[in-house]
């Protein structure tokens, strides 16, 4: 039983993993906006900050794609909890 949890366990860790490198561009995405917003000389580091549109736009991307990161892995993370706490003897919540 322990061999089927495990084998379990690691496609959850394999998936949480692929999910976490799909959602990196949306926390860079949402470094650079907020980094756009909040530093008035912005558009010197990176030209395309001085439009405002632009700087909306990549926060705006970087958010959505945060959220659907959180919305994918939250799952995931209750699983694994689950499952490790089924692997180690205890009461799954």
């Amino acid at each position: 039983m322990d061999n089927k949890i495990d084998a379990e366990l690691k496609a959850v860790k394999k998936q949480i993993i692929k999910y976490q490198l799909m959602g990196a561009p949306g926390a860079l995405f949402l470094g650079i906006g907020l980094y756009g917003l909040f530093i008035p000389d912005s558009g010197e580091v990176f030209s395309f900050l001085k439009d405002r549109v632009v700087v909306y736009t990549i926060f705006t991307s970087g958010v959505v794609i945060e959220l659907w990161q959180l919305y994918v892995l939250f799952p995931l993370f209750k699983k694994q909890v689950k499952l490790t706490r089924e692997r180690d003897g205890k009461e799954p919540f």
